[in-house]
């Protein structure tokens, strides 16, 4: 992991679990919709759903460095 996405995943666990959504839709504004695929268009549409719905892992939960061996079903 590059040393920005460790700075990110270190923000992450100040972040209040409630903000989560917000966070999601400001890297939205990031990535603008004309430049993705429909298939990251879509996995962003069910982020947000799986979010309001509370289906979503802690940070805390997840083992950054090891992410192919996590069961996620």
């Amino acid at each position: 992991m590059n040393a920005t996405k460790e700075q990110i995943h270190a923000l992450i666990d100040v972040v209040d679990v409630g903000e989560y959504s917000f966070i999601l839709h400001m890297l939205m504004k990031l990535v603008p919709t004309d430049n993705a695929l429909p298939d990251e268009i879509e996995g962003m549409r069910k982020g947000l759903e799986q979010i309001a719905n509370g289906e979503y892992y802690s940070h805390d939960e997840i083992d950054w460095d090891n992410l192919d061996k996590m069961d996620l079903d």
